[in-house]
């Protein structure tokens, strides 16, 4: 794929495409075909770019970075915002959440024989059927036509009674128990249901049966078109899958006929015998038009009497209401257009525990429910086909009167109706009225004699005498059987309760018949038995049933009259209702206190102030909710339903006395009413307790004084904080001159309010006490509710103004009083440690910067916050504060408020200092400069936790202000980032102080805020002058922070956008510091070099690379001279290091891009000096440094250099001629570090390779330091610290011998050649010596240029050799080194702190070491040799090798090798010798290939651990174990055998040879490699005697040991274990043993053995009764503390011999008795006849 590379930001002469060569396109690092690409260089590069170029390009760059999103991921986490920020803040009102709406259609309802033959009564409604309770109203329908509308008289029916579909309101929690229950009537008729139903059985009629059964239809309703009969019903449930709540589709039901004597219960029976089984809700199978399988009883009778009849229903679950909907009461609830189809909403039925939401639509609905009669006492003969017939009366005066129309109708006639029918039970006398509803809308003034009355009427049904003859009269039709009473109210006009009661059936149709007098003489059928039951169910917004409640509204419509005590006891029973009821009728109860806290006197406003805070407490903890903010009543109460009319309210004259004159304009409106009252129960609070202080009695509980209770509550303010505020911003008015803040003595004064114990939210409680504290905290912890009502109250106040909210003067919407009292009053709250409270009046406070003065506004936020916690002390006051900044700042005007960016005293000539400029900015940008001096304080806290919670929280807010989309664009958001620049400075200034007390996440947390304002700020306004004016020192520290923004970050895509950054605003740094690049010796030029390095240390795209070449491609031709001639040429090594790492990338575009810069670098250094000098040093460091970086392949490198040379060759002659000289230097390192690459599966000889590649370069200083340094690095990456720090001490001898070169450095204490460091490092004495070269030389050559020849490179590469001795446990050798270098030359150069810390350093490391001396394990040694051709160059060779600490076995190291060999070896042809083969020389190799004891196509290696070997001088010398381990060249191991028949020997000590080989090393250890060839062996063949000798001088020397150990308490295992095997006699090869067998037979041995060994059993005796001694102390001891644990009811603990230390000190001494006995006789007898 063949392209030309031009990005869309570039200018013409600074693409590649300069020379219009064809080049592949980028491709992503990740992509396969990227190291495909095209090789070779980008001509382009080579050449440099003009200032004005590239300045371009850096605009299109920006741009295109403003256009690039600052990916969500880039952040290292998430934050998690507080609530309300991270919810959506506009809500629907009064969501019924907890009901879901079910809308239900009857589609079909068709007949065998035809339909629409006979007028037909349809209605439905829902039950539960496993409480057994209905949860709705009926539905009222029908399915007929305009014909049969006229044969019941009904053609005129109101069309909100014609609609077919309902609408019903199920709740959530018992969906899946909620059954459709469906029923049908017909005209009465003379005939039973069966009989009725017997045309509707058959499926065929014949034409004269079909005219005679219409005949009869018609005649029936002419003469009983009012009176109904039950013909059918049926029942559905609406869920029919199980765990499928989702209610839809068609259902088919069947229509079982009507029984006489069927009851509600006989109802329910049949759900539960079809869809329950033990209890439990069953989903059985369903066909079409039949109910499930039945399992007997009721079910089994109705099916067998089902009509056919194809019967449908639809079902649907809706989110929203639908259209052309009508309401309960039958009102459209919006237009209905005209001709559409209605639906019908029906009332549901909640129980009492489902009022969550309150009554909004207004109802007041008596509904009644007949039941049974009984007249079989009746004195009249016809009283079989009952009719019942409902009216209400409003008087006694007569039961015939019409009643009153509010009955609503059914699917006939009116609305609202005088009277309704009952359904007809035909021919019996005990009827059952089942499911049959009355509804009837009561007016909303009740009198007392409201009541309904029911008459019964007899129904004669033969309509027709004879065929001939005439049709009867109507008025012949019914025939009176009396009539009952029923009172609606009680005596007092209150509505009575639900109830289900019975009734006499009256006779005597006279006056006052519910009340009669004794001597009027009233008649009852069944001598005024209760023979009428019925049930009635109140469903009303307007009268409550809840006594408290009821009463509560009833002292409202009195007021005060009387005193209002009556008012004041209804106002706390409030605390006594039930929360279902206080939410059913919470609007009203809402209102009414609103109105007595606006409207009545202070002390009764006060309570009702409290009590609506405990009736939010009350339901909050009802619903589960924190607060009134999250309870959606309250909140849509506060919201929505606050008037104009509800804030202008008329204060009394008690409210206000005392007061000011209302201002021109002002309305002491609600918020007024509110805000006063509030105070007014603080102060009474506040004057409680101090009644309390001057009591000399202890307080009451619960009102503890707050210096008492060391408790922060509602009242521990003082009175001084609130007037003084007031006072301050009174005179103020938000326009001084200095940042806001609350005076000194004010905040200190809070301060020490402040307990150090910190008040959580209260707990729940419902509590209403006037004046205490626990209703106050009620108020504070509700107070979002009582806030926003002040808010609101504002709002209408101003809109209702003349002028409007945009005319009116932000400073003349409210008074000054009101101001003054909102002051004092938010900094009251500041005392109250609730995090509600806090959250709350942040919000409040914000909003208010929309309507009022923001002046005021931003003084009071600015008290607030200062007063929450002006000592800046506590962690959770703190949080509170930057909560409330969060929130504050979540602003929609903060974009306008932070124009202009730069404050307008700020010139270029007059550049502030930090404090400074953060102040002025603080001037400009309130509320930003309040949030950074916020974040300043608490970084400069020494807690940790304060300083973490001002960086997550700075984090936050800037988190949010990257994702809002109200801040979308690159002009908002450079907006605000330029106010929040002096952020920049006030990190700089706090990474100077706390940098080393901060952790990772602590500092990437700050860093990505300060990433956030280095993105967006605008480089050429702010941060360019700021760099134009500022210190050096400021400069300097701002490019450090850059390379933390970079070395902090982990995780790549952060890495990324970092880096695209900071490349950006070091493009700009350098471009605006141009004169401080190019002075002599630039310090600025060499930190932006390693902002550079810092970035290329991390993984990077490629197509970040390619801008960031472009930068440094403008680096290199801008400030050539200061990277060619400056005496420190790090910066240019650093350059040429990154440049041919890149040289050697995967991605061609990347490896193209980076040859033209080694190209340029090249170019550049020749047209500097005249030479590539530098550059030919540099390159060849670089190279060596890249074997450090673990690379595995070097042929792109090696192309690239060709292309490179091709591209000098073309350009310049001479310069190509010296690159070709170079190229075969860097082919050659090139060569060294593929060597290393191959062995890297092998990290001895990836040491060893590093080591000879060092020695290689003796001719070129830097080159070996760099190849030592590399090495260093990888000892240290695999923890080898001791030999990490031999590489370091070889590289500081280095720098020693070429620094003493110069006549100013000699004689500063330092040592002054390699030999003074013989004491630390034993091999640096055979470490080759500098070349003999002089200064002009190595000037031309480009020699000792690196960074690590000169004074900081010594010091630096001395610490880390401490630093690393002082990891591998060498305490020792960091003292010595310390002392060696630093302590004279500090002494010299008269650095007295850099002196103390160097002693201070000592100290530390010599506390170790005593801390140690005994602990401290060492590393072990261990001999391995490689037989085999397979080995390569490791054949026959023998190697010792050191193993840290932990590898104490031999199997450790065996697998450690073996998974080694397995990553380069067929592990099939490896195999390990035993140590019995000796193979040490190659004429033994050959011997054992001839012998064929081995195979040549296998590799052999043989392991053993080996032990240091000292004489027996050094073994003087060298006491400690540490002594005893360093500096070792020689090891030995042993080997046991026997001599002669071994079949004739026994295991006895007088038969154990031992074969002794001690080899030498080619180095002593420890040195720079982990391995050291042996170079030398001597073998020793030792007699049992000398043996012997040997054995018990080991045990000697341990015993010793453990004498010389600081705390032997602790080692009493080891002396027990030692003690055991020296002294008791069942051990078979033990001393004495030893002894009875050299010395009880001594004339068979030399007697210089025997001497040496008498003399050894001597001292063996004196050390094992010493040994004793000190264990026999120790147990002793140990007793003795045991004892005093188990006193104190410890256990102790006994671990050692059987029996206890001082058992096994008293069995140890009995035997040393004998056993010094008998060593003794022994001596004495060897030595007595010697002499």
């Amino acid at each position: 794929m063949w392209t030309t590379i031009q990005r869309p930001y570039e200018g013409t002469r600074a693409s590649l495409c300069s020379t219009k060569l064809p080049v592949p396109s980028r491709e992503p690092d990740d992509s396969p075909d990227a190291e495909k690409a095209h090789e070779g260089i980008a001509v382009g590069f080579i050449d440099g770019v003009t200032d004005e170029e590239h300045r371009e390009r850096r605009a299109q760059w920006r741009t295109a970075l403003d256009k690039r999103p600052f990916p969500t991921a880039c952040y290292p986490n998430k934050p998690e915002p507080p609530c309300a920020l991270h919810e959506d803040r506009m809500y629907d009102p009064f969501a019924e959440e907890h009901l879901t709406k079910v809308h239900v259609e009857c589609t079909t309802m068709n007949f065998n024989f035809g339909n629409s033959l006979e007028p037909m009564f349809c209605a439905a409604f829902l039950v539960d059927g496993n409480r057994r309770r209905r949860l709705s109203e009926v539905w009222n329908f029908n399915l007929m036509d305009d014909q049969l509308l006229e044969l019941v008289n009904a053609s005129k029916t109101a069309s909100s009674l014609r609609a077919t579909s309902a609408l019903f309101h199920v709740p959530l929690d018992v969906v899946e128990h909620v059954f459709l229950v469906f029923q049908v009537g017909i005209v009465l008729g003379g005939n039973e249901v069966a009989t009725a139903a017997e045309p509707y059985m058959k499926e065929n009629l014949k034409a004269k049966d079909r005219d005679k059964f219409l005949q009869d239809v018609q005649a029936r309703c002419r003469m009983l078109g009012q009176f109904q009969q039950k013909f059918g019903f049926s029942f559905t449930p609406l869920v029919e899958n199980h765990g499928d709540f989702e209610i839809r589709g068609k259902r088919r039901l069947p229509l079982f006929k009507y029984r006489s004597d069927l009851t509600e219960k006989d109802l329910y029976d049949q759900i539960e015998q079809t869809y329950y089984q033990k209890g439990r809700r069953t989903y059985p199978k369903q066909v079409d038009g039949a109910q499930p399988t039945n399992r007997g009883g009721l079910l089994g009778l109705f099916q067998k009497n089902t009509v056919p009849c194809e019967l449908t229903f639809r079902f649907a679950s809706l989110l929203e209401t639908p259209p052309n909907s009508l309401s309960p009461a039958l009102l459209a609830l919006k237009p209905v257009k005209e001709g559409a189809k209605t639906v019908r909403e029906i009332q549901p039925f909640l129980d009492v525990v489902d009022f969550h939401t309150p009554a909004l639509d207004y109802a007041n609905v008596l509904y009644f429910y007949p039941e049974m009669l009984n007249f079989n006492r009746h004195p009249s003969a016809s009283s079989r086909n009952i009719a019942i017939r409902v009216k209400v009366l409003p008087s006694q005066e007569d039961p015939r009167a019409p009643g009153l129309p509010i009955i609503y109708g059914r699917s006939t006639g009116d609305p609202l109706q005088r009277e309704m029918w009952a359904s007809v039970t035909y021919h019996s006398t005990k009827p059952s009225f089942c499911n049959e509803e009355f509804k009837i809308q009561l007016p909303s003034a009740l009198s007392h004699n409201l009541h309904l009355v029911v008459e019964f009427f007899h129904v004669k049904c033969n309509l027709v005498a004879k065929k001939k003859g005439k049709e009867k009269d109507k008025e012949d039709i019914m025939h009176e059987l009396g009539f009952a009473a029923i009172p609606i109210v009680d005596r007092s006009g209150e509505l009575l309760d639900d109830q289900t009661d019975s009734a006499p059936v009256i006779l005597t149709y006279e006056k006052d018949y519910m009340n009669p007098p004794e001597e009027a003489a009233f008649q009852y059928v069944d001598q005024g038995k209760k023979i009428f039951s019925y049930r009635t169910f109140v469903w009303s917004t307007l009268q409550c049933k809840e006594p408290h409640i009821r009463k509560f509204f009833k002292s409202m419509s009195l007021g005060t009259e009387g005193g209002g005590a009556h008012l004041r006891q209804s106002i706390k029973g409030l605390e006594k209702a039930s929360p279902e009821w206080l939410s059913r009728f919470l609007p009203v109860i809402f209102h009414h206190l609103l109105r007595i806290i606006c409207e009545e006197k202070e002390e009764y406003a006060c309570l009702a102030l409290l009590s609506l805070a405990s009736i939010a407490e009350t339901l909050c903890v009802h619903g589960s909710y924190n607060d009134a903010s999250q309870h959606p009543t309250f909140r849509s109460l506060v919201l929505f339903m606050i008037n104009r009319r509800d804030v202008e309210s008329k204060a009394p004259p008690a409210m206000v006395a005392g007061a000011e004159p209302e201002e021109p304009g002002y309305v002491k409106g609600m918020h007024f009413k509110i805000l006063r009252t509030w105070q007014a129960i603080i102060r009474r609070i506040r004057e409680e307790d101090s009644a309390l202080l001057l009591q000399s009695t202890p307080p009451a509980p619960g009102l503890a004084s707050p210096a008492a209770s060391g408790e922060r509550t509602s009242g521990s303010s003082s009175t001084a904080s609130g007037s003084g505020s007031g006072g301050n911003v009174s005179a103020s008015g938000g326009s001084g001159t200095e940042p806001p803040g609350i005076p000194v003595a004010q905040a200190a004064a809070q301060s020490a309010s402040r307990s150090a114990l910190l008040m959580a939210d209260p707990p729940p409680q419902a509590v209403v006490n006037e004046g205490t504290k626990e209703g106050l905290d009620l108020v504070h912890r509700h107070s979002w509710m009582f806030l926003n009502l002040i808010l609101k109250s504002i709002c209408l106040t101003v809109e209702g103004e003349e002028g409007g909210l945009s005319k009116t003067p932000r400073k003349e919407r409210v008074g000054s009083e009101f101001m003054k009292e909102l002051l004092e009053v938010i900094l009251e709250l500041s005392v109250v440690s609730f995090s509600r409270l806090n959250y709350n009046v942040a919000f409040f406070l914000r909003d208010l910067l929309y309507v009022l003065d923001r002046g005021y506004v931003m003084r009071a936020i600015s008290d607030y916050v200062v007063a929450l916690d002006s000592s800046y002390s506590s962690v959770k006051l703190g949080a509170f504060k930057f909560l409330t900044l969060e929130v504050i700042l979540d602003f929609e005007d903060l974009v306008p408020l932070s124009y202009p960016c730069l404050p307008k005293s700020w010139t270029a000539s007059d550049t502030p200092d930090v404090s400074t400029l953060v102040r002025m900015f603080w001037r400009q940008h309130r509320l930003v400069g309040l949030f950074l001096h916020e974040v300043h304080r608490y970084l400069e806290s020494s807690d940790r936790e304060a300083r973490v919670l001002a960086g997550k929280s700075l984090f936050n807010f800037l988190w949010r202000v990257e994702h809002d989309p109200r801040y979308a664009g690159p002009e908002h958001q450079r907006a605000i980032a330029n106010t929040f620049f002096p952020l920049v400075l006030i990190v700089m200034e706090v990474w100077e102080r706390k940098a080393e007390e901060m952790d990772t996440d602590e500092k990437r947390t700050l860093l990505m805020s300060v990433l956030y304002v280095l993105r967006h700020c605008s480089k050429s306004e702010l941060l360019a002058k700021w760099l134009q004016n500022d210190t050096r020192v400021s400069r300097i520290a701002f490019l450090e922070l850059l390379k933390e923004l970079i070395s902090t970050m982990e995780k790549s895509n952060v890495v990324t956008e970092a880096s695209w950054v900071v490349n950006l605003v070091l493009d700009h740094f350098m471009d605006d510091m141009q004169d401080q690049m190019h002075a002599e010796d630039s310090v600025v030029l060499r930190r932006c070099v390693e902002v550079l390095d810092t970035m290329y240390e991390k993984p990077q795209t490629a197509s970040f690379l390619g801008e960031s070449f472009h930068t440094v491609r403008w680096l290199m031709h801008k400030f050539k001279k200061s990277l060619f001639n400056q005496k420190d040429t790090s910066h240019c090594g650093t350059l040429s290091y990154h440049i041919l790492r890149f040289s050697n990338a995967r991605n061609g575009v990347t490896r193209m891009e980076a040859a033209a810069l080694f190209a340029s670098l090249l170019m550049l250094n020749y047209e500097c000096r005249q030479n590539i000098a530098r550059m030919k040093l540099q390159s060849t460091i670089a190279i060596s440094r890249l074997a450090e970086a673990d690379t595995t392949s070097y042929d792109s490198l090696r192309e690239v250099l060709q292309a490179v040379g091709s591209t000098l060759e073309a350009r310049s002659g001479d310069v190509g001629k010296r690159f070709g000289l170079l190229h075969k230097t860097l082919k050659s390192v090139i060569g060294d570090s593929e060597r290393i690459a191959v062995y890297r599966f092998d990290a001895e000889m990836t040491e060893d390779l590093y080591y000879d590649v060092s020695l290689a370069y003796v001719d070129s200083p830097d080159l070996r330091v760099t190849w030592l340094d590399n090495l260093a690095k990888h000892h240290t990456q695999r923890k080898n610290f001791d030999e990490a720090a031999q590489c370091r001490v070889f590289m500081a001898a280095l720098i020693i011998e070429h620094l003493n070169h110069d006549e100013e450095f000699r004689g500063r204490g330092l040592p002054l050649e390699a030999q003074d460091f013989e004491e630390v490092s034993p091999t640096i004495v055979d470490q080759p010596r500098l070349p003999e070269i002089t200064a002009a030389q190595a000037l031309e050559e480009g020699i000792y240029q690196s960074d690590f020849f000169s004074g900081n490179g010594l010091v630096r590469t001395l610490k880390e050799a401490i630093r690393l001795f002082a990891c591998g446990g060498s305490f020792e050798l960091g003292i010595i080194l310390n002392e060696l270098c630093f302590v004279q030359h500090y002494c010299y150069l008269r650095h007295y702190q850099n002196l103390g810390n160097t002693f201070r350093q000592m100290e530390t490391m010599a506390k170790q070491l005593a801390m140690s001396v005994d602990a401290r394990f060492f590393g072990y040694f261990y001999r391995v040799l490689f037989v085999g051709k397979g080995w390569g160059e490791l054949h026959g060779k023998e190697y010792i090798y050191k193993e840290q600490n932990h590898v104490s076995f031999v199997n450790i190291i065996k697998q450690r090798l073996e998974k080694q060999f397995a990553e380069k070896y067929d592990v099939t042809k490896i195999k390990i010798l035993p140590n019995s083969f000796q193979l040490h020389t190659e004429e033994l190799i050959e011997e054992a290939y001839g012998k064929g004891t081995l195979e040549r196509d296998m590799m052999y290696w043989q392991l053993v651990s080996v032990k240091e070997y000292l004489s027996d001088d050094e073994a003087k010398e060298r006491h400690s174990q540490w002594e005893r381990r360093f500096n070792l060249k020689r090891f030995y191991y042993e080997t046991p055998f026997t001599k002669g028949n071994k079949g004739d020997q026994t295991e006895t000590v007088e038969h154990q040879w031992k074969r002794k080989q001690v080899v030498t090393t080619q180095r002593a250890f420890p040195s720079a490699q982990k391995r050291c060839r042996v170079v030398s062996r001597e073998i020793m063949d030792m007699t049992p005697i000398e043996n012997a000798i040997d054995l018990l001088a080991e045990k000697e020397q341990v015993i010793r040991d453990l004498l010389s150990a600081n705390d032997p308490e602790n080692k009493l295992q080891f002396f027990h274990r030692e003690l055991q095997g020296a002294v008791l006699p069942m051990v078979n090869a033990g001393p004495l043993a030893i002894a009875k067998t050299f010395l009880g037979e001594y004339q068979k041995y030399e007697k210089e053995h025997v001497r040496r060994l008498r003399i050894i059993m001597k001292d063996f005796s004196k050390v094992i009764y010493f040994a004793i001694k000190v264990y026999q102390r120790c147990a002793h001891k140990k007793d003795e503390t045991e004892q005093v644990e188990q006193a104190q009811g410890g256990e102790g603990t006994r671990p050692g011999a059987e029996g206890g230390d001082l058992d096994f000190v008293t069995v140890i001494l009995e035997e040393y008795e004998k056993f010094k006995t008998m060593i003794d006789m022994l001596v004495k007898n060897s030595s007595s006849v010697e002499e």
